[in-house]
């Protein structure tokens, strides 16, 4: 899993705790990941007082297909009552070291990734390769 952080807050750097915010991360779409198949059931995470939040995602580098996050933040209105829902237009893809939201949301994606699933190390590492040993299920990659 790939551990994704951050820190919301609303536009005066304040902090939405008082709101009961949510932040739903779901699935383009289904997907495979070592033999498994992943729903596209929305992951929630609600940030603590200070709005700081992490959470684990499956990394996207090594889903296929090609897939990404999808992002809403939900909270209550100051009435209590009435729930306002933004949503953002970028595509998360979620490389498997994780990282700041930031970061994550201004990276370009990499559709490019080849993972070999096998016990031995590939030989060369030709560039954007993944391994994924299949005795130990250690993930490793080279980028260049």
């Amino acid at each position: 899993m790939a551990t994704v952080t951050g820190t919301l807050s609303d536009f005066r750097l304040s902090t939405l705790s008082a709101y009961e915010p949510v932040i739903t991360f779901t699935p383009s779409s289904i997907g495979l990941l070592g033999g498994r198949i992943l729903a596209r059931r929305p992951i929630e995470v609600r940030p603590n007082a200070a709005g700081y939040f992490e959470v684990d995602l499956a990394s996207t580098d090594l889903v296929t297909p090609a897939a990404w996050f999808d992002i809403a933040i939900r909270w209550l209105d100051p009435d209590g009552q009435q729930v306002s829902v933004d949503h953002t237009n970028d595509k998360l893809f979620v490389p498997y070291q994780g990282g700041t939201i930031a970061d994550l949301l201004s990276a370009p994606s990499n559709n490019q990734l080849h993972v070999f699933m096998q016990d031995t190390e590939p030989d060369p590492w030709p560039p954007g390769t993944a391994w994924l040993n299949t005795l130990t299920w250690d993930f490793n990659r080279k980028d260049a």
